[in-house]
């Protein structure tokens, strides 16, 4: 009987194809998905990113340094040399009579003295910021500043 039934199920007789659409169709895998865009997978797929070592500059962070460096290179010789010529030189020349006649003396800068202290010492009674101002004009001084040793013509009290 088994032999029956199997010659029937096999014999030349070629089935309907509703039946074979049916087989087929339990036989195939489910329906794939559409892939996914690249941008997609580049997101999912990236290792964590790691931060490099070091300091990272952007494209303006890079310029601001460079105007840095150029404008320490260029301001603070400029800076430097200028405060240089404003500081006080005593001159050389020698005084007249005459002025010599106005009641001027000459003092020699001591350590530890500023300009300050040499138009009290000077003349103790009166305003050390005029004093200090005719020691300026007196000596031809470009600034303030005195250096021990230097000679300078003072009024007299």
């Amino acid at each position: 009987m088994v032999a029956a039934q199997s010659r029937s199920a096999f014999s030349g007789v070629a089935p309907a194809p509703v039946a074979v659409l049916a087989r087929v169709a339990a036989l195939a895998p489910a329906p794939v998905a559409a892939p996914a865009p690249v941008a997609v997978l580049a997101r999912v797929a990236a290792p964590a990113r790691v931060p490099a070592p070091g300091l990272r500059l952007t494209r303006r962070g890079r310029i601001v340094v460079a105007c840095a460096a150029a404008l320490i290179t260029i301001v603070l010789p400029a800076v430097l040399l200028g405060m240089g010529a404003g500081s006080a030189q005593a001159t050389s020349h020698a005084i007249s009579r005459g002025a010599a006649e106005r009641d001027l003396t000459q003092v020699t800068v001591r350590p530890g003295q500023s300009l300050w202290s040499v138009a009290e010492a000077a003349d103790p009674d009166a305003d050390p910021r005029v004093v200090t101002q005719q020691i300026i004009e007196l000596n031809a001084l470009n600034g303030t500043v005195v250096l021990p040793g230097e000679r300078l013509w003072v009024p007299r009290e």
